[in-house]
């Protein structure tokens, strides 16, 4: 019997090698994870978060903070390739229209309706918090980890590994230290921790609730715990995903922020 039961399984791992999309969902997470360089973890977690062309999402913001009452920011994000984030609020209506451009880490730009100007964010800035949330603009501008991080593997079970961040000589990020809980069935990241230089832990992040199409995966669910603030907490709820439409390249410019969509 338990021959048979054995023979049946690999049988039904061989059909599902020669069906294109399933081998990444149903046999990768032990067949070979365990066997990866903590570079080559790397390399495929950077790779699986900057897979699709492009991307578009909207989101529900919720800030909770101590004493005060709950704040909920409606916005769509457009990402294409590894850099590119084109952002526009569309609630409530003291945020509608404000836009943000993102074209790396280092160069974003935010446009205010109110005043129908486009201003660069001073480096001094993207480390505060994203409209008033847990989340800092560096951090959301962070999309692949190897470019700015030397990488050690600390340690790891049957579905995930524990991965140790530094920053690279010569790198500019608030954080230079980082802890990455990575999911080896889809190289994608569900637990990060940020330390300052004095080893001091300022933001916890969860990514949670994973949805896997056409092989790209997306949280549905996200939360950040700034712990410098009084541990205030912010959740991005997914309510809106579509990929691989085409963007044009012409939307991330700065002209393109003071245009009506």
């Amino acid at each position: 019997m338990f021959v048979k039961t054995a023979f049946v399984k690999t049988g039904l791992q061989a059909i599902l090698v020669m069906i294109p999309g399933l081998v990444m969902f149903h046999l990768s997470p032990t067949a070979h994870a365990k066997d990866l360089t903590i570079e080559e973890i790397i390399a495929k977690t950077d790779e699986a978060m900057t897979r699709a062309k492009d991307q578009y999402f909207e989101y529900d913001l919720i800030t909770k903070e101590k004493g005060k009452k709950a704040r909920v920011l409606k916005f769509a994000v457009t990402i294409k390739g590894e850099k590119k984030r084109y952002i526009e609020f569309l609630a409530p209506g003291d945020v509608k229209g404000m836009k943000f451009l993102v074209l790396d880490v280092d160069k974003m730009y935010v446009y205010l309706p109110a005043f129908k100007k486009v201003r660069r964010i001073a480096s001094h800035v993207r480390a505060q918090g994203f409209m008033g949330s847990a989340y800092t603009q560096e951090v959301m501008a962070l999309t692949k980890f190897g470019e700015v991080f030397s990488a050690k593997l600390l340690d790891q079970d049957d579905k995930t590994w524990r991965v140790e961040l530094t920053l690279k000589k010569g790198k500019v990020f608030s954080y230079p230290r980082l802890i990455v809980k990575i999911r080896k069935d889809i190289f994608q990241p569900i637990l990060i921790e940020y330390y300052n230089d004095k080893g001091a832990k300022l933001l916890t992040e969860k990514r949670e609730g994973w949805r896997c199409k056409d092989n790209l995966c997306n949280p549905r669910k996200m939360s950040m715990v700034d712990h410098s603030r009084g541990d205030i907490e912010s959740f991005m709820i997914q309510r809106a995903w579509k990929y691989n439409t085409g963007v044009d390249d012409r939307l991330f410019s700065v002209r393109s922020l003071q245009r009506r969509r």
